[in-house]
């Protein structure tokens, strides 16, 4: 063989392998979809390029799907009807509809979808300029406001942070914590991120409880941070230390946080001087002129609310740990060299400093030495501002921390102008305030930390001299409302209707085709453990758990539908549990998830926790236990039209911890006691399976023979009934178990199951939803992280393709999948687009 020889035969090669290549890519059908009316139904046949998911189905002469066929992977474990290991595929439809009954509405057709692709729709119920519970303001030297707000809370305590930017008009700019998704590796350095299969890098989760993205930025203390002329943010983060419980946010390390405005971090690192090895109150900062030193007051240190350092503190930026500036550290007093109590603090242009000085009834005044130079009697200041030009003194105080004051200077002791806030539901609570001293007239900024407790949310008030001007509440005053930190989500899909809430205290409903909120009064109970549930029957679904665990039936239009013998199901388990979830099948039958009382658990046996129970239409119960496990987290019923069982398990088969992507990652440590929570190891107990059980139910206990599970950390059960498991949704929390700490286990997540029975699950852990097919087998991911300004393709971050931070609940219909995305405070539509779709007519 010549040389010439060799390159024509190498170049032949080249080029099949390359065809091979691009035919292994391509999908489409080899035999289209044909119709064969044949006795007692239909022959469907079809046949694929290569192997992928299909889904079939039959629709009416309006298009309505009439009847799920099938909908899975081909190959060795292809769902019945299929054909396994065939790309040659023939089915049989008996006329009959989803429910069993002969359908009608025809003529119909036969509709087979190729490669599942979802692709991004629309937001829903998404206002990027609502405020949670604000903890902390800042002003940037050109006017922008910075809010840190925290949502999504279960309990007190539990929240996640948000840093939102507004114009000085109150109008929002972007969002910076969580970061941007279009921020470049080199500006975000330090920070540990997970690189996933398909090569896309996502945030590392630092604390599980309070879904932090960055170390101690999780329910944030109230405080003044500051913003630097070179674009520096700083604000101090508390990482909680680990003792036996996390439960309500723990005191830990306080220490200096800097970010930049636009997200990024710092080249020199984001984790600076520590103010405090334990400590629950963060600090407030002041910037002294020249913006090398940084004062630091209202330091708290100790457990639980700790006992004020009684001293104001002082640091450079790149210092380890501060120095004593003013006061007489653990000292109270009411001299001019001690403090009691400091809370706010300020600089003036000329370097003084101003402390709101709350124990002692007074702002005291320093100078840039240390120096007592006065102070100005006030009742109980919380915070001060001071205006750079003018020395004009701001001052928020009294019993309810709702009188505002403004001093001509600190030396002027009758206030030139004076305005009473709306109050606060309690004198222990505290507020924030931010002053624009760049701004003509100037700005102040207040916020509430006490949300629904207090009577505001984010007031913009201006300084017009010898008065103030007009109260304007920013946070309430949205243009459009926000659907909220979901954490239910459901769909009553005859009317594509979207049920979405959180906690159940405030929950609406959405056209799911327009986005449209609807004007429908939904009933409501109170307590915070309520979850709700749009059956399948299209009823409305109520589950309340105070003054005793109950469940009540409305119609679609919410007109109340009692049960045989009264308005509601009573006796559903303990009052304490918060609602794990509930559904009802197409014949009325309710699926309810209930915490066993212990009258009820196995003799002896305080871990007996969990069960689902179903209920005829009538509200009588058929079966007490149709699941019974001895673990708390099963989460989220699901049932298809053949009766089959689906759940959210807290554990995991065999002896895997997480899943296979996170096998070379450093993912922390496990717990022991005295650790810092941004060390441990979240991810293991953060990790589910989805289980499919029969209509027949099954049983989680250990000694039962049936197939080994593990939860928590090296906690084992066992078990039987279920058809598959498969291992990797999340967040459904298997920590407060044997060796874990004690975090509340009312965390769980919410996935759904379409018309085919394919599961549609959370994963938060790498930001987005997996689907799989009535055998177990997996169909697709999609979504990836994105922050509230990833909001679609022509957003002001157009990346990624599906946007979700922190996808916890999910409800699928036959066009869209709905993603209650917590963090973003939104739900994103998602349309069911397929690679390759083709239908065919079947003749009479």
């Amino acid at each position: 063989m010549n040389g010439l020889t060799r390159k024509v035969l190498a170049i032949a090669l080249l080029a099949g392998a390359l065809g091979e290549v691009l035919a292994a890519e391509r999908l489409n059908f080899t035999v289209n979809p044909t119709a064969r009316v044949e006795k007692g139904g239909v022959q469907i046949e079809f046949a694929a390029s290569r192997p992928t998911d299909v889904a079939v189905c039959i629709e009416d002469a309006m298009g309505k799907v009439v009847r799920h066929l099938v909908a899975g992977v081909l190959g060795e474990n292809a769902p019945a009807p299929l054909k396994k290991n065939s790309l040659v595929q023939a089915l049989f439809w008996d006329r009959k509809d989803d429910l069993g009954e002969r359908a009608s509405g025809g003529p119909f057709r036969v509709r087979v979808c190729l490669g599942l692709n979802p692709t991004f729709d629309r937001m829903i119920g998404f206002n990027p300029a609502s405020v949670g519970s604000v903890r902390a303001l800042a002003t940037s030297p050109k006017g922008e406001l910075f809010v840190f707000h925290v949502i999504g809370a279960l309990h007190p305590s539990d929240g996640t942070v948000l840093c939102s930017v507004f114009n000085r008009e109150g109008k929002y700019l972007r969002m910076i914590l969580p970061y941007p998704a279009n921020l470049p590796d080199k500006k975000l350095k330090g920070i540990k991120r997970i690189e996933l299969e398909n090569g896309v890098r996502v945030p590392l989760i630092y604390q599980g409880e309070t879904r932090s993205l960055l170390p101690g930025a999780g329910d944030l203390p109230p405080q003044r941070p500051v913003v630097s002329r070179d674009a520096r943010l700083a604000f101090v983060g508390v990482q909680e230390w680990v003792g036996d419980a996390l439960r309500y946010a723990q005191a830990g390390v306080a220490q200096v946080t800097v970010i930049h405005t636009d997200g990024s971090l710092p080249d020199d690192g984001f984790l600076k001087t520590v103010l405090a090895k334990l400590s629950s109150s963060a600090a407030n900062l002041a910037l002294s002129p020249d913006e090398k030193t940084v004062y630091a007051s209202g330091l708290r240190k100790g457990s639980y609310s700790g006992k004020p350092t009684h001293a104001v503190y002082k640091f450079g930026w790149s210092d380890k740990s501060p120095k004593v500036f003013a006061g007489v550290e653990n000292e109270a007093g009411p001299d001019d060299k001690h403090l009691n109590d400091p809370r706010g603090i300020a600089v003036g242009n000329d370097g003084s400093i101003y402390v709101a000085d709350k124990g002692n009834n007074r702002v005291a005044v320093f100078n840039a030495r240390g120096g007592f130079l006065g102070a100005l009697p006030v009742d109980s200041p919380e915070r001060v501002e001071v205006h750079p030009r003018t020395g004009a003194l701001y001052i928020l105080g009294g019993r309810l921390v709702n009188a505002l004051k403004k001093f001509t200077s600190w030396k002027e002791a009758r206030p030139v102008a004076e305005l009473a806030l709306p109050y606060f539901r309690h004198e222990r609570y505290t507020a924030v305030m931010a002053l624009d001293a760049s701004a003509e007239p100037p700005v102040l900024w207040i916020g509430t930390p006490q949300g629904r407790y207090a009577r505001f949310s984010l007031l913009r008030i201006e300084d017009q001299g010898n008065a103030f001007g007009k109260i304007v509440d920013v946070g309430t005053a949205a243009d459009r409302p926000s659907v909220g930190a979901v954490t239910d989500l459901s769909l009553d899909r005859a009317r594509e209707r979207l049920y979405a809430s959180h906690r159940g205290i405030t929950g609406h409903i959405f056209d799911g085709f327009t986005g449209r909120r609807l004007d429908l009064e939904l009933p409501r109970r109170g307590g915070s453990g309520n979850v709700a549930a749009i059956g399948l029957d299209g009823n409305f679904y109520l589950y309340y758990s105070y003054p005793s665990a109950s469940v009540m039936r409305f119609s679609a239009e919410m007109d109340p539908l009692p049960f045989a013998h009264g308005p509601s199901i009573n006796g559903l388990g303990s009052p304490r549990v918060r609602g794990r979830g509930l559904t009802a099948d197409h014949d009325g039958n309710l699926y309810v998830l209930w915490q066993k009382p212990k009258e009820k658990q196995s003799p002896g046996d305080a871990s007996d926790a969990n069960a689902l129970a179903v209920y005829g239409p009538d509200g009588r119960c058929k079966r007490e236990k149709l699941i019974n496990a001895e673990i708390r987290s099963i989460s989220s019923v699901r049932v298809d039209y053949a009766g089959n069982i689906y759940l959210a398990v807290g554990a995991r088969p065999g002896e895997k911890r997480v899943p296979d992507t996170f096998a070379n990652v450093d993912l922390g440590k496990q717990w022991k006691y005295g650790m810092n929570s941004t060390d441990l190891d979240w991810y293991t107990l953060m990790y589910g399976s989805i289980v499919k059980f029969g209509p027949e139910g099954g049983e989680i206990r250990a000694g039962i023979g049936g197939v080994p599970l593990s939860y928590g950390y090296d906690n084992t059960t066992e078990i039987k009934g279920a058809k598959w498991i498969y291992f990797g949704t999340s967040n459904v929390p298997s920590w407060r178990t044997k060796g874990t700490p004690d975090v509340c286990l009312c965390e769980s997540p919410r996935f759904d199951v379409d018309g085919f029975g394919r599961s549609f699950f959370p994963d938060v852990c790498r930001f987005r939803i997996g689907v799989i097919d009535t055998a177990g087998n997996k169909i697709c991911w999609f979504g990836s992280y994105g922050n509230q300004d990833s909001a679609g393709p022509n957003s002001a971050i157009p990346v990624p393709e599906i946007p979700l931070c922190w996808p916890h609940a999910v409800a699928v219909g036959d066009d869209a999948v709905y993603v209650g995305d917590r963090l973003n405070r939104r739900v994103v539509r998602v349309k069911l687009r397929y690679a390759v779709e083709a239908s065919c007519l079947v003749n009479p």
